[in-house]
């Protein structure tokens, strides 16, 4: 499979990924407030698949980084797989943590999804 597919693939998780995480926290429920609907404890659980795809995704991007000759797509895989990396584990901390730290690592998570859904969108319209 040629590397603009794999990229494309990888849009379209990123962008799943987004949808179920807006749902989640717009509707979503915290455990000591009360029961989320089960539609969004799906979501949730499906966000989280798709974390760990996205996160086998990211090490084929920092690969495919590595391997790559022009500098500027090696430079764009490594942000893109970078950006994962971090929207990744920011996204346990989010769940793991509460009080402020929660948002400052909700936050994060935000900032390293932005990086590689950007850094992804420019890289596919590169290769």
């Amino acid at each position: 499979m040629k590397p603009k597919k794999y990229l494309g693939i990888l849009m379209g998780l990123l962008t799943m990924e987004f949808i179920l995480g807006m749902l989640v926290n717009l509707f979503g429920v915290d455990p000591g407030e009360g029961e989320s609907p089960t539609i969004i404890k799906m979501a949730f659980a499906t966000h989280g698949i798709i974390g760990l795809l996205l996160l086998i995704g990211g090490i084929w991007m920092a690969i495919f980084g590595l391997k790559a000759t022009d500098k500027i797509v090696k430079k764009m895989a490594l942000t893109a797989a970078l950006g994962i990396l971090v929207a990744f584990a920011c996204g346990i901390a989010t769940v793991s943590l509460q009080g402020p730290a929660r948002e400052y690592a909700s936050f994060a998570m935000a900032m390293g999804f932005l990086i590689a859904v950007s850094t992804t969108g420019r890289l596919i319209s590169r290769v």
